[in-house]
């Protein structure tokens, strides 16, 4: 039952804001019994926890990734336009007739 239930019980102890052991007690409670009924009758497991968490650390991996390459792009861009070469470069918009049927 481990992620699931360790993810609801620290969020119970962040909703709260301060820890006591009346808290600690009550969340442990309320958490067991969430993640018992979710064990019970649905389809979780730990296996598919497992699953779960590998792909959230891809997902995790690949925005990393995705923001490394947002900012190398922006700095290839800044580059550009700052460089004396800039002036050189002529943008203009292009329109391609495509003659397409349907089906």
């Amino acid at each position: 039952m481990g992620i699931f239930m360790l993810t609801l019980f620290f969020f119970w102890l962040i909703l709260n804001g301060q820890i006591t052991r009346e808290i600690i007690i009550i969340g442990f409670t309320i958490t067991f019994s969430i993640g018992y009924f979710a064990y019970k009758h649905t389809r979780l497991s730990i296996a598919l926890e497992k699953l779960i968490f590998k792909k959230i650390l891809y997902i995790i991996e690949y925005l990393i990734i995705l923001v490394i390459e947002v900012i190398k792009a922006n700095i290839s861009m800044i580059k550009l336009v700052l460089s004396p070469s800039y002036k050189e470069i002529k943008p203009k918009l292009t329109y391609i007739n495509v003659d397409l049927k349907p089906d």
